[in-house]
């Protein structure tokens, strides 16, 4: 009796081993999926901190459309807005400028929980232009997102003073109250907002930035960047992964600029356009420029000091490199009919740019990593 009370024992402790192990492997997948959001949502917070998990307009400011009016018009104050088109360097030279001790920028994406800090992807006021989106299902046969925004109907890209939503002050205060949390002194004497789009829209900008001014000075400075037609291409190429064709990447190029172009000499203020190849090449003489321009201190001090102590990253002297490189070892037929037609154009934008003459006299002994840092900015 003692030993078949004994094997009694075994057989229930072996069977409720067999029970919990059954139940620890009903719970893998579980435990397997808890495992897998929880890394997501580690990886994403690391990339954009805590705002991206909040709704929208959780930290805006309460301020009423004439404060913000008083605001912008007192002290001399300036809204500096950057535009271009994407992967021309919008952000490298938004990230040099921002270090300025007068300006105010927004903070990186861990701040701000928008890739690249843009302000057109934080606010509802003006279109987003389908960018971040580009990989979604029914993005692909929409002229949205990068490489081919600016290929929509003008009426939905080409945003100006004539639209009604450029003259309603609450719309002045619906962005205001957006972008001050994340402007590290809203009280500074420049305020920076970057967006590439920002070129396609400077017009509305401008107007809904000054609406029911009674300042004699205008608050805005638009400041445009813009890189070589082929580069430009090739960059867009590299993230998007081919999903947009080479052709139209450069049709895009060229009408974001025919945009930015004709509307320069309607802003209130004179506009800048840097390419930013001459920033590559000279990049003291352009911030020193640009400091002037804003009208603050550009003391060879303070852009050293920017350049070689505060910058994230150096700035390479041959950001279009590796991609003269692919093009010129193709040997695009100089006689391509399709290559003409943009040529004619990209003159007529007077940038300094050629596509037909880009690989004369080249090299190609050259570093296939040069100006990587450029193709995310």
């Amino acid at each position: 009796q003692h030993q078949e009370r004994r094997q009694q024992k075994q057989r229930q402790a072996s069977k409720k081993k067999r029970k919990q192990k059954v139940s620890w492997l009903e719970l893998a997948p579980v435990l397997a999926i808890f495992g897998i959001t929880f890394g997501v949502i580690g990886y994403v917070y690391s990339m954009y901190g805590s705002t991206f998990f909040l709704p929208p307009g959780y930290f805006d400011y309460k301020w009423t459309a004439e404060q913000w009016r008083e605001h912008l018009d007192a002290d001399g104050r300036t809204m500096l807005l950057i535009g271009g088109p994407h992967k021309s360097g919008t952000t490298i030279l938004w990230d040099a400028i921002r270090q300025h001790p007068e300006l105010s920028s927004f903070g990186d994406s861990f701040d701000t929980g928008v890739s690249y800090s843009e302000g057109i992807l934080m606010q509802s006021v003006y279109p987003k232009f389908g960018i971040g989106m580009e990989f979604r299902r029914d993005n692909a046969n929409k002229m949205e997102g990068l490489g081919k925004y600016a290929l929509a109907n003008e009426n939905l890209v080409h945003w100006t003073e004539d639209r009604p939503e450029a003259k309603q002050m609450e719309n002045l205060a619906l962005l205001m109250n957006r972008f001050a949390p994340f402007w590290d002194n809203v009280n500074a004497t420049v305020l920076v907002e970057k967006s590439p789009p920002n070129a396609v829209i400077s017009r509305f900008l401008d107007a809904l930035y000054n609406v029911n001014s009674t300042s004699n000075r205008p608050v805005t400075k638009f400041l445009f960047i813009t890189r070589h037609p082929i580069a430009n291409a090739y960059s867009h190429e590299k993230v998007l992964l081919g999903q947009v064709k080479f052709n139209h990447l450069l049709e895009n190029y060229i009408k974001v600029h025919e945009y930015m172009i004709t509307d320069m000499p309607k802003l209130r203020n004179k506009p800048k356009l840097v390419r930013l190849e001459d920033f590559a090449i000279k990049p003291s003489e352009t911030l020193k420029s640009i400091f002037e321009w804003l009208g603050v201190d550009s003391s060879d001090e303070i852009v050293h000091d920017i350049l070689y102590n505060k910058l994230s990253r150096p700035v390479e002297h041959d950001p279009n490199a590796k991609y003269r490189k692919i093009w010129c070892q193709k040997k695009i037929n100089k006689a391509n009919e399709e290559i003409k037609v943009f040529q004619n154009r990209l003159l007529k934008l007077k940038l300094g740019y050629d596509m037909v003459g880009w690989c004369d006299g080249y090299s190609f002994d050259v570093d296939e990593k040069s100006g990587d840092e450029f193709d995310e900015l």
